[in-house]
């Protein structure tokens, strides 16, 4: 499950990082951030 959600998360971040361009690390960064805070309490809440 775990490899499967590192997976995923790296697809998404790549995926992410082509369509938008980002201009700086910070804004990768936080992006980032963001996405594995709010998959990690969807998959909470699954439970």
């Amino acid at each position: 499950m775990l490899v499967l959600f590192i997976i995923v998360a790296v697809v998404a971040i790549v995926v992410y990082s082509a369509e938008h361009n980002l201009a700086t690390l910070g804004q990768f960064v936080d992006y980032v951030q963001h996405d594995t805070l709010t998959v990690m309490m969807v998959l909470n809440n699954k439970d």
